[in-house]
């Protein structure tokens, strides 16, 4: 297993904003990956694990609370940290209903936004999702693995992530000598068997 991946993402359609972020966030040694527009975040989540995820709300095309509800459709389950100059009680109640981690309103003081990433960095060390992008598991795989899990057939997993059923297929035999298991029922043995080891150390 990787040493615990410190990849965070930071979304915002102004370049300045962004480079400021990297500046303020320079002391925690964090590999950080830059996004202009919430599409292109979207792209690069499918494909990358982020421990964390700096966003704007206010951006063009596809806003902050957009992006997050497509993560959730995704099944992500990444900490989302907001940033914006200005949030109504509405929209905030809109993030926190669905899962945003916290908010840092512009302009942002530097010891607040690194204090914020360090919890958002730490709900995440102890998770499944995390340790299984620990083991160097994409997004896509994840959720392949979740819906083994489950007993859906290449057929429903293909439907659901938009694959063909031979993608599965090269996802599964991937995950399967990844965990060094025969078969399926192998591998979710080992995935409950690391879940409740994952459980037992958050106690």
């Amino acid at each position: 297993m990787s040493s615990f991946n410190k990849s965070i993402l930071v979304v915002d359609d102004d370049f300045l904003t962004r480079k400021l972020i990297i500046t303020m966030l320079t002391s925690l040694n964090l590999d950080i990956v830059e996004a202009g527009s919430a599409h292109l975040a979207l792209e690069l989540i499918k494909s990358q694990c982020f421990k964390a995820i700096i966003s704007d709300i206010k951006m063009p095309g596809m806003d902050g609370l957009e992006f997050l509800r497509k993560m959730k459709e995704l099944n992500l389950n990444i900490p989302v940290i907001y940033i914006s100059g200005y949030t109504s009680k509405e929209i905030a109640l809109e993030a926190l209903r669905l899962g945003a981690f916290d908010f840092a309103e512009k302009p942002f003081e530097r010891e607040s936004l690194v204090s914020i990433v360090k919890r958002a960095l730490d709900s995440q060390r102890d998770t499944l999702f995390s340790k299984l992008q620990d083991l160097n598991l994409n997004p896509t795989q994840i959720k392949v693995l979740e819906m083994l899990m489950k007993g859906m057939s290449n057929k429903e997993i293909a439907d659901i992530v938009n694959l063909s059923e031979q993608g599965i297929k090269y996802h599964i035999s991937s995950l399967l000598k990844k965990f060094n298991s025969q078969n399926r029922m192998e591998l979710s043995e080992k995935i409950r068997t690391l879940s409740a080891v994952v459980l037992t150390d958050q106690v």
